[in-house]
């Protein structure tokens, strides 16, 4: 399911619309969501053990901020 929505968000991206970005920032804060709970949660690791989880969450915080800008310079939903 989630690379048919991530094929979705990069679809609408590229056609222009907003809702490319709404979607990816919806995707990219639910991924960081499930891994942080698996790693912490489940697995009861530190940080030091998931590097990754690090690198995902600057990703995420990135994909955040600069969402807005984009979204901002995108064409509405036609209609």
């Amino acid at each position: 399911m989630t690379t048919a929505l991530d094929s979705l968000a990069a679809l609408l991206l590229l056609r222009g619309r907003r809702a490319g970005v709404d979607l990816m920032c919806a995707i990219t804060a639910t991924d960081l969501a499930a891994n942080w709970y698996a790693a912490y949660g489940i697995q009861h690791i530190g940080v030091s053990a998931q590097p990754g989880l690090l690198r995902l969450a600057a990703f995420t915080l990135l994909v955040l901020v600069t969402g807005p800008f984009v979204r901002a310079r995108l064409a509405p939903a036609p209609g």
